[in-house]
């Protein structure tokens, strides 16, 4: 059976997570290794963050494709099947509300930083708006996904009345 496209991009986004973080490890490793030789490779410190910071937006979404982001159930799970929904139905439309106003930030930042050309200053200075559009597009994948699984869980909530 085939995929829904957004499962699809989803998937890719945390493929590109996962190699760059292995890009990450490389990158560490080389940089470890040409410190231990007294030749430092400048410029692996700030590619670092970044490439970190990449990683963990292009996984938050199928982090919440899973259902895996961290809850705190104690209470909850106590509660009726219809109520624990409409609780669950409820903090959906609070976080879409949250991460779509940080979905807006978000362009907000990458589109001011690629026109004022904001860098990072060191020896070599790395422009930052790359990263903060990779932030958005993470952020927006999130959305949908959050979306997606509102839908899900209303759908479950009316299949329970």
């Amino acid at each position: 059976m085939k995929k829904p496209i957004v499962e699809q991009v989803v998937g890719v986004s945390a493929q590109l997570g996962g190699w760059l973080l292995c890009i990450l490890m490389l990158s560490l490793i080389v940089d470890f290794v040409s410190r231990g030789i007294f030749m430092p490779v400048p410029g692996v410190g700030e590619v670092s963050v970044f490439v970190m910071v990449v990683c963990v937006y292009m996984g938050i979404a199928y982090c919440e494709q899973l259902k895996g982001h961290v809850k705190v159930e104690l209470i909850i799970s106590r509660f009726p099947p219809r109520l624990r929904g409409m609780i669950n139905l409820f903090n959906y439309f609070m976080i879409l509300l949250t991460v779509a106003v940080v979905s807006y930030a978000a362009c907000q930042s990458a589109l001011y930083s690629y026109h004022v050309k904001e860098a990072v200053a060191g020896h070599i200075p790395f422009p930052v708006y790359p990263v903060k559009f990779a932030i958005f597009i993470g952020v927006v994948l999130y959305w949908v996904q959050l979306l997606l699984n509102t839908a899900e869980e209303f759908r479950g909530l009316r299949a329970r009345t």
